[in-house]
């Protein structure tokens, strides 16, 4: 059924558009099993329609099951189906110190292991050998990779970055091809590192984008942004794995293109605080950087790619 059916996660299963669901089987190895009544929903763009509660029925022997659904699913309003089997909480755990610590971020990867990332205070939650063990100001942007199983033990590692003023990280998102991409806000100027886009910190508030490897090590750090307050919420990957970015600047004349294949939206800051777009590179080159607002404020907290690359983000705005 792989023309018809792949597994996301540790449970969810989601079919292609057209497929029936009821003629995909599972089967299992064993006396008995267990299975709670699934939940079902379309998948679209834009949102998730709730097809309610569907069921389990035994197929010519005990050890196959099928889904029982009442009809076939309308494709025309969705791209996929999704079948998430149990929907109870699975693990939970606290992270932290004696100090203020905060999560904004979280993303997966395909083994099922979560990143989370934020900033600390703390001085005892990066993990022995890691890019860097100890605050350094007021406190740090930090990311943690934890097991899929969850529980006290299961902290991967988890590391600090910053300098010696305030450094905060708000997304995160690890990419298929390996590696990880963090957006946040920076005080401190020591932080760039093979930088291809901009190495200098501008004196203010400067957003951030950052590359890790898999082991948790510095690759590249960005800084995005001018003289006025510049900060980064949301980051994502498109189709190519070129890295989007998106949040806040009240700093004039930073947008660019690399070439004349990528349009600039705006090219001009419309004062009051304006959203700021990115694209770039897996290597941190900056693909283009575009302003989007009105005469009012307007901020942009997250971004996703969607069919050819498409850009969707959210945010909100006070422009007419």
């Amino acid at each position: 059924v792989a023309d018809q059916l792949r597994l996301q996660g540790q449970d969810d299963a989601v079919f292609k558009t057209g497929a029936d669901p009821r003629s995909v089987e599972f089967h299992f190895y064993g006396d008995t099993i267990t299975e709670n009544i699934p939940k079902v929903y379309l998948k679209t763009l834009e949102s998730h329609i709730d097809l309610g509660t569907v069921g389990w029925k035994t197929a010519e022997d005990a050890h196959t099951l099928k889904l029982q659904l009442p009809s076939p699913p309308n494709w025309k309003q969705a791209e996929w189906l999704v079948v998430d089997p149990d929907l109870k909480l699975r693990w939970a755990t606290y992270f932290g110190g004696s100090g203020s610590d905060y999560v904004y971020g979280a993303s997966s990867d395909g083994n099922g292991n979560a990143y989370f990332c934020g900033s600390a205070s703390s001085s005892s939650l990066a993990t022995s050998g890691a890019f860097k063990t100890a605050v350094a100001g007021s406190d740090d942007a930090f990311f943690t990779k934890v097991a899929r199983m969850g529980g006290s033990t299961s902290k991967l590692y988890a590391t600090y970055f910053g300098g010696t003023l305030q450094d905060v990280a708000y997304d995160i998102k690890y990419l298929k091809t390996g590696g990880l991409v963090v957006t946040g806000y920076t005080y401190s100027k020591w932080l760039s590192k093979k930088a291809n886009h901009d190495s200098s910190y501008s004196d203010k508030q400067d957003a951030f984008l950052a590359f890790f490897n898999d082991t948790g090590y510095l690759e590249w750090f960005n800084y995005i942004g001018g003289k006025g307050n510049d900060v980064g919420y949301g980051v994502s990957i498109d189709s190519s794995g070129n890295l989007l970015f998106v949040g806040y600047t009240e700093s004039s004349y930073i947008s660019k293109r690399q070439s004349t294949s990528y349009v600039i939206h705006d090219s001009s800051y419309n004062n009051n605080g304006d959203v700021l777009i990115g694209k770039f590179s897996k290597t941190g080159q900056c693909l283009f950087l575009t302003y989007y607002g009105g005469s009012s404020s307007d901020v942009g907290y997250s971004i996703c790619s969607g069919v050819k690359d498409t850009i969707y983000l959210v945010g909100n705005t006070t422009s007419d």
